[in-house]
């Protein structure tokens, strides 16, 4: 049944880093929403930090790193994890190689670290939100075929 808090838990578990994937089978099987409303608010909560992430993840880490050393010194260990996964992508394809990393339906190559990657990388924010979201939307399609072709023999 959908309520409005079941809303606000498929918002929450599709823009939460790591089991953002979960979302959907989530209003689909857990909640029981309507296809297409299931798809779009993942999309959305799933889009919404991802685009935070590319226009505000640089100017809050100079600020916290100012007044926190310890901020400075874990950016570098998160980063370093967005570089590693983001740079041979974008190095060889472009900002479809982001496309291409956050479209990947598994953990840790989703939209937070598409988004992370590409602030880091310096991409064009226009760009990078473009492909991210574009990422999303494949992804979920993916699951929603998945889910869908599972649910649909059981």
């Amino acid at each position: 049944m959908m309520t409005f808090a079941s809303v606000i838990a498929v918002l929450v578990v599709s823009a939460a880093p790591i089991i953002e994937r979960g979302a959907l089978p989530l209003a689909l099987n857990g909640f029981h929403f309507p296809v297409w409303l299931a798809f779009l608010i993942v999309v959305i909560g799933n889009s919404l930090p991802a685009i935070a992430i590319v226009y505000l993840l640089d100017p809050i880490l100079v600020w916290l790193g100012k007044y926190f050393p310890f901020v400075h010194k874990f950016a570098g260990t998160v980063l370093a994890h967005f570089r590693h996964k983001i740079h041979p992508w974008v190095d060889r394809y472009g900002t479809l190689g982001l496309l291409i990393v956050v479209a990947i339906p598994s953990p840790l190559t989703g939209a937070w670290t598409g988004s992370g990657g590409a602030a880091i990388l310096g991409m064009h924010k226009r760009r990078a939100v473009a492909c991210i979201v574009a990422g999303v939307i494949i992804a979920d399609l993916m699951i929603l075929g998945a889910d869908v072709g599972i649910t649909k023999f059981l």
